[in-house]
């Protein structure tokens, strides 16, 4: 788990490494994906991720933006749909179970390749029953005080916490990812 300093970046997430760096440009709507490695099945977890905006000037940023916007980012697993079945339509983000590994579709809906197996088909990926997936909205900073410019950047700490369901005794709670999301400036937010 990352345990450097909250604006120490590196992209080793998950690890005892450093904290991680997402860049993103104003406007995607991208999902990352977690391996939850000291736990079996990240579905049976309790997620909480969420962005803090950064006080503008410095880079990185070194502090919270006092009375700043919070955002509570969602989170999704992938649909197990159980072994393998070269018959069956699959949908993107489903997961089966192939030669005792697990594959997600990555792309399409209603897909079905009966010449190939996840195993040879380019758009099925591994994966497993420990994959969270976090997920940035398109509005996020959007509602910032500072807006990436052609030469700025916009600034936010994330952080992700999963527990254990509350019905055990001490539910454990690991916050695996910490680090930045940097906004940088896009001209389609700013073209109607």
């Amino acid at each position: 788990m990352a345990r450097s300093s909250i604006t120490s970046t590196t992209n080793e997430a998950n690890t005892d490494a450093g904290s991680i760096l997402f860049s993103m440009v104003m406007g995607e709507q991208l999902e990352f994906p977690i391996d939850i490695n000291f736990y079996p099945d990240a579905s049976q977890l309790l997620y909480e991720a969420v962005v803090m905006e950064a006080a503008p000037g410095d880079n990185p940023p070194t502090a919270v933006k006092v009375g700043g916007v919070n955002t509570v980012l969602a989170t999704r697993f992938p649909t197990y749909m159980g072994v393998f079945n070269p018959a069956a339509f699959y949908n993107r983000g489903e997961m089966v179970l192939y030669n005792n590994v697990y594959w997600e579709l990555t792309a399409g809906t209603n897909y079905k390749n009966t010449l190939l197996t996840p195993a040879t088909d380019p758009m099925w990926r591994t994966s497993g029953l420990n994959r969270v997936y976090i997920r940035v909205p398109s509005t996020l900073g959007t509602t910032w005080s500072t807006q990436p410019s052609v030469t700025t950047r916009a600034y936010g700490f994330l952080e992700v916490a999963c527990s254990e369901l509350p019905m055990v005794t001490f539910p454990f709670t690991w916050k695996p990812i910490r680090g930045i999301i940097e906004l940088q400036f896009s001209p389609t937010q700013l073209v109607p």
